[in-house]
């Protein structure tokens, strides 16, 4: 009986102690609980975050050949067929022989398929576009377009960017005139437009908003060459001398540019879209236009100074006029 009765104590105590136990430990439990979902949510943006940035990196693929890629002073080759490594601005890639890379930019957004003997760097890479150059060699490119919304916006830009200059129009005025006059040279530039991916060489300036196409350029002949063809939708061409003087060239068509001349006549691509044999069109130098619109800017500046100097002259005779009529009126009447 006395050993039943200590027994009943002990299990009454035990259960007190648990109570008692649960009962401190409550808010450290109800805390736990709070701070457990928290944790997973947070370790689930992190990784979700982690993963949008890898999806959104620049990588390389080689698929046959070498290449050396130069990065802060320091070089590595890849030779292994398969081999992927991830690319950063400023990263400087050097093919071998018998070599075929491709290169996948802003998640393979952008595509660059890079060919032997070719030095190319990507300049820059961002949400906005990718900057890339190519120095020597061949490379094709495939480029996402960009969204209507953006052409849209850019087309309502241009309006009301018209609309500005002409709400500016003062008729009558001299000083009008002449900043209408230097309004018009301006506008014979083209406006750069937003591109999704910009390529440039030792001659040329490549803009593609959302096409496909090819280029090649060899900046080691007496008159360094660009050659530019697209397969699908335009490209942007321009000479690096003169970057403001586009030429379109269309799905089918290629052009080439040489320093000293603006981008040649567009004409077709040969068989299967290739360049090799392409007799380009005539190019204008670009020193004999400059000094033709550098001779008329001043043609028409003497002409402006003359009429100025013209309308200042008529201006200074009508003075001497109203002088001399006044002094002839005080010697005439005189006071009786």
């Amino acid at each position: 009986m006395h050993c039943a009765l200590t027994a009943k104590i002990k299990f009454c105590c035990n259960i007190c102690g648990y109570f008692e136990t649960a009962l401190v430990n409550m808010p450290l439990m109800i805390h736990l609980k709070k701070i457990i979902p928290l944790t997973f949510a947070a370790g689930m943006s992190l990784f979700m975050l982690q993963t949008s940035a890898w999806g959104a990196q620049n990588t390389l693929e080689l698929h046959s050949g070498s290449v050396k890629i130069i990065r802060d002073g320091k070089s590595r080759i890849l030779r292994t067929a398969g081999e992927k490594l991830q690319l950063l601005a400023n990263d400087r890639l050097q093919t071998g022989g018998n070599t075929d890379v491709s290169l996948y930019l802003k998640d393979g957004e952008d595509k660059v398929k890079l060919y032997s003997n070719s030095f190319f760097q990507l300049d820059d890479s961002s949400d906005e576009g990718n900057s890339v150059a190519l120095l020597i060699g061949r490379l094709n490119f495939s480029v996402k377009p960009l969204p209507e919304t953006a052409g849209a916006e850019e087309e309502a830009a241009d309006n009301a960017e018209k609309k500005t200059e002409q709400g500016e129009k003062l008729p009558g005025e001299l000083a009008a005139t002449l900043k209408g006059k230097l309004a018009k040279l301006e506008k014979s530039k083209l406006r750069p437009k937003k591109r999704r991916f910009e390529l440039r060489t030792v001659s040329a300036l490549i803009g593609v908003r959302g096409t496909d196409g090819k280029c090649r350029t060899n900046p080691n002949l007496p008159d360094p060459i660009t050659e530019l063809g697209t397969t699908d939708g335009q490209v942007e061409f321009s000479s690096v001398e003169a970057p403001d003087s586009i030429t379109t060239v269309s799905a089918g068509q290629y052009s080439q540019v040489k320093e000293g001349s603006y981008p040649s006549e567009v004409t077709s691509l040969g068989p299967g879209g290739s360049m090799d044999g392409v007799i380009p069109g005539p190019a204008k130098p670009i020193d004999d236009f400059a000094q033709r619109a550098e001779r008329a800017l001043d043609d028409e500046w003497l002409d402006r100074i003359e009429e100025t100097n013209a309308m200042l002259g008529n201006a200074e005779n009508a003075i001497d006029a109203i002088k001399t009529k006044t002094l002839t009126l005080s010697m005439t009447f005189t006071n009786r």
